[in-house]
């Protein structure tokens, strides 16, 4: 089965060429580039501290139900 669809790549100075084209060297280069930009990406999310923001009272008390459903896992209400 043979995929028709071109698959393009710009290249540092703005030229568009298609990948079929495109040399060996060319294409590793490419390739290393698009795994360092993914390793910056992680490294980016994992520094970002993960905040929830709530967003009306639902939410809130959704929230509010939740912790203290965990609370009751922890201390179960019959243990006092």
């Amino acid at each position: 089965m043979e995929n028709n669809s071109n698959i393009y790549w710009k290249t540092k100075d703005g030229r568009v060429i298609n990948v079929d084209d495109m040399d060996e060297q060319h294409v590793r280069n490419a390739f290393k580039m698009i795994l360092r930009n993914i390793q910056t990406k992680r490294e980016e999310a994992k520094a970002k501290p993960y905040i929830v923001e709530l967003n009306g009272d639902m939410a809130q008390q959704f929230n509010e139900q939740q912790e203290y459903d965990e609370f009751e896992d922890i201390y179960p209400y019959d243990q006092f």
